[in-house]
């Protein structure tokens, strides 16, 4: 039951195929929230937004072994999840499918222009009781909206090939610099990084791509703007999607709580970003494998 998962954790060392017995499925459904609504991550924010740069997605992965369910991938676009609300949704999935919760993962972009997660980082703000509802009602639409998309996941199974792979991309850069006053968040050019691009690649036996599940570790930082939008990873998974028809793109956020996309703080920079990262994802597929 739990061997896929097994594989898909070891091989990220390494290039692997593995086909035998396998099917997938993949799927994904809008959770942009209603406007107004106020975004999480930036303290510095003194009102909601009510303009919509780019959609948010909830996207899901799910893979069986001999017709078992071995492992569902979840993937949102928002900055975390509660305590509370990640129970939730991982209760009701295991509830619904019969998996074990170390069969499930899920992971969040962590992008910092997606709506508030209550009661997560509450104190940053001066939120009202009309604001809380609003979260409130997200909340219920996004764990909703998480079994929904597993449901046309599993709807859509096929018999599948699973290739995992690795490239890189540059732009991550360590955001704990030493002054004279202390370690502020800032640019560290000599600090540690990590700029692998770990690949999952799902393809049917004829090479009909259906999912692409690649990370990275880095915050989801590049915009400081009260506008709703995925960051660099939203415009990764939108240059993927577009260069690859069809196909699912899902971007899971690696350990990268000291890193920062650098340059920040301009929308050519987050879209230049995404861009870097998507061709990353795209040497992988054409075998330039860059390590």
């Amino acid at each position: 039951m739990k061997k896929i998962l097994f594989l898909l954790i070891l091989s990220l060392l390494c290039n692997h195929i593995f086909s035998a017995g396998f099917r997938a499925g993949a799927a994904r459904k809008i959770i942009t929230p209603e406007t107004p609504v106020w975004l999480s991550g930036y303290a510095s924010r003194n009102a909601p937004a009510t303009e919509i740069l780019n959609d948010l997605w909830t996207k899901a992965l799910v893979i069986s072994e001999d017709d078992k369910i071995s492992v569902i991938i979840v993937t949102m676009d928002v900055i975390g999840l509660s305590h509370e609300l990640a129970e939730e949704i991982a209760h009701r999935i295991t509830d619904r499918f019969c998996i074990e919760r170390s069969q499930l993962l899920i992971n969040t972009s962590h992008t910092h222009s997606g709506p508030v997660i209550w009661p997560s980082l509450s104190i940053m703000f001066d939120l009202n009781k009309e604001d809380i509802q609003s979260l409130l009602k997200f909340h219920r639409m996004l764990s909703d909206a998480v079994l929904e998309t597993i449901d046309m996941a599993y709807s859509n199974m096929k018999p599948v090939n699973i290739f995992i792979t690795h490239s890189k991309a540059d732009f991550a850069i360590n955001r704990r610099q030493q002054t004279e006053k202390g370690v502020i968040i800032g640019v560290n050019k000599e600090g540690p990084v990590d700029h692998d691009v770990p690949v999952l690649k799902i393809t049917s036996p004829d090479n009909e791509l259906i999912a692409l599940v690649f990370g990275y570790a880095c915050h989801n930082t590049t915009l400081d703007i009260n506008q709703i939008n995925g960051d660099y990873a939203g415009f990764a998974q939108i240059e993927i999607e577009k260069s690859n028809p069809g196909t699912i793109a899902m971007f899971l956020a690696g350990c990268g709580a000291d890193q920062n996309p650098h340059p920040r703080r301009s929308l050519d920079a987050a879209i230049q970003h995404g861009r870097t990262l998507a061709e990353a994802v795209q040497k992988a597929l054409r075998g330039e494998f860059n390590l």
